[in-house]
């Protein structure tokens, strides 16, 4: 079931699809199958790969040619080196799993992918060697790794949430209790025995540069990935070295910035306050608060107190407000003021002319428009004249009144035919 070079793909959340370990192996494997079945059409090769297939292999049941997505499923089992015994079952579970995506994706967003090859998927599904388990935390680590080259840092939350198939913490906390599995979360020492496993297995190689950190790798020996690391320690260190270089160079040119000519520090200069006198106003520069020596101008004859002031020349703003000058007010007589006019009222409008009622012609030339019932109506209005016209007058518009009459004629003439009819069956 390997073949070099090729990969089983699929979306980490059907890692969380299925009753059981052996129903979601089979979900994957078709899944994978129509995946990559369906790349291959699209770029023109997909029949090619089908009669491929068919060369080599029984014929499955249920398969067409004429069908896009049999050839697609045959093209993806020879890729995969896959035997299908029906096709139309592989499709159905397939379109199972793209119906699970759509919605866990619409819940959380787009999914991680797992590339797995083709031989560890194999053994897994075929042997049971790697157990599930196994083939879950490997499954977990690449969905991370993807197709980077350098070093990658996973820490153990994000293995124990990936490896149910869910791409963060987070996700797992509200998708958990939808599991028909009942699987719980990996411990901390479950997750340590796994990715031991798999490195003794020679699946991944990892490295730890401090207490938490665990840096991991599919494609590095061990020594590789420690030295790669290392560097990359030390390439960070150098930019936050740089970088606090630059804070002191800073911190020094604003030293210089408020320093004196003999290299101290001074305190930045304050802003000066202006000056207030003992009744809280603001001087202008230049003002002082002491008394004048001399008088300027001749003196009052009266003190101000006793000046009068001129009532019309007082606003609002300035009036007494006090009890005693509220009561005064209220006491003093009101001046006399004009009465406004009443306004005219305007005639009424008067009421618009009564529309002019439809004659024999207009009814018989709106009447010609239907099919049946039209005579019988029309004849109707022959015989009673113009004054049975006015009563559709006070129905508002008078086609609409004829209309349902017109209506009513045609419904109660066929009711007398299916009447007739019934009757002449009896006897």
């Amino acid at each position: 079931m390997s073949e070099p070079g090729k990969y089983f793909t699929f979306p980490l959340c059907l890692l969380a699809f299925g009753h059981n370990e052996r129903e979601r192996l089979e979900y994957i494997l078709c899944h994978s199958v129509m995946r990559v079945g369906f790349e291959r059409h699209d770029t023109g090769n997909g029949e090619t790969l089908a009669n491929e297939y068919l060369a080599n292999n029984p014929r499955p049941v249920g398969f067409s040619k004429s069908r896009t997505a049999d050839v697609a499923a045959l093209a993806g089992a020879r890729l995969l080196n896959v035997s299908i015994a029906d096709v139309q079952s592989l499709i159905v579970r397939d379109e199972a799993t793209r119906r699970f995506t759509s919605d866990f994706e619409a819940r959380h967003g787009r999914d991680a992918l797992v590339m797995i090859s083709t031989k560890i998927f194999g053994e897994c599904h075929n042997e049971g060697d790697p157990p599930y388990r196994m083939f879950a935390t490997l499954s977990a680590v690449l969905s991370v790794i993807g197709s980077k080259t350098k070093p990658t840092l996973i820490v153990r939350a994000m293995v124990r949430a990936r490896q149910l198939g869910y791409k963060t913490p987070q996700v797992m906390a509200a998708e958990i209790s939808k599991r028909t599995d009942g699987t719980a979360p990996l411990s901390e020492q479950q997750i340590r025995d796994a990715l031991d496993w798999l490195e003794l297995r020679g699946l991944i190689v990892r490295t730890q540069a401090n207490r938490r950190h665990v840096y991991f790798s599919t494609t590095d020996d061990h020594e590789t990935l420690i030295a790669r690391v290392k560097a990359m320690n030390e390439a960070a260190d150098k930019v936050a070295s740089a970088r606090q270089r630059e804070r002191e160079l800073l911190d020094r040119r604003k030293g210089k910035a408020l320093g004196n000519h003999n290299g101290t520090t001074r305190e930045p200069l304050k802003k000066k306050q202006p000056k207030k006198n003992h009744s809280g106003t603001t001087l202008k520069e230049g003002t002082t608060t002491e008394p004048l020596a001399e008088p300027l101008g001749e003196p009052l004859a009266e003190p101000l107190n006793q000046i009068p002031l001129i009532k019309s020349l007082l606003s609002d703003t300035f009036k007494d407000s006090s009890p005693r000058a509220r009561e005064a007010d209220s006491k003093a007589p009101a001046e006399p003021t004009e009465p406004t006019p009443a306004p005219t009222p305007e005639p009424p409008a008067a009421p618009p002319p009564p529309p002019a009622p439809p004659t024999v012609q207009d009814v018989a030339n709106f009447l010609a428009g239907f099919r049946k019932g039209a005579e019988r109506f029309a004849a109707r209005f022959h015989d009673e004249g113009e004054a049975a016209l006015w009563q559709f007058n006070g129905a508002g518009d008078w086609r609409m009144a004829a209309a349902r009459h017109v209506d009513k004629a045609i419904r109660e003439e066929r009711q007398q035919r299916a009447h007739d009819q019934l009757n002449g069956t009896s006897e």
